[in-house]
């Protein structure tokens, strides 16, 4: 049964990273608790399980590609199960520059939005933003930046 269970959890390290909480809940499936926990610790211990690296990854994906806010980065990486001091120290390197990220957001994906005398408009574009996992203050700072830019041309 533990050969198994170890095959089936390398399985799926081959197709992708996985952290130690996600790989215990899949093997949890089939196997028992006992296997799926000696499993995870075995592959953890060789270093093939490592919520470092899969924070970091998972992070890079998030806020660089998908330019979600470290809000909603950090929800996500909870989810998956990795550890709240893993995902402090991950997202820290993105704190500076959340403005700069929504703002290429918002001229990305929501320039359908982008009336600044529609008020309602204007909601829409806060409400989307929000819920990408920016901060209120931080959608201020990109919608006056785009603002800026506006009125220098």
């Amino acid at each position: 049964m533990y050969k198994r269970a170890r095959e089936r959890a390398l399985y799926l390290l081959d197709y992708r990273d996985h952290c130690y909480a996600e790989i215990v809940t899949k093997l949890l499936r089939k196997y028992d608790e006992d296997i799926a926990y000696e499993v995870a610790d075995e592959l953890s211990d060789k270093g093939l399980i490592d919520d470092q690296r899969f924070a970091e990854n998972m992070a890079r994906q998030l806020i660089e590609v998908k330019l979600y806010g470290t809000y909603r980065a950090r929800m996500q990486l909870k989810q998956r199960g990795v550890p709240r001091s893993v995902i402090d120290e991950v997202l820290e390197q993105y704190s500076e520059g959340a403005a700069e990220r929504a703002k290429a957001l918002i001229e990305r994906r929501y320039a359908k939005y982008w009336e600044p005398e529609d008020r309602a408009q204007m909601q829409k574009l806060t409400a989307a933003l929000v819920r990408q996992g920016y901060g209120f203050d931080e959608v201020k700072t990109a919608i006056e930046l785009i603002k800026a830019e506006e009125y220098e041309e």
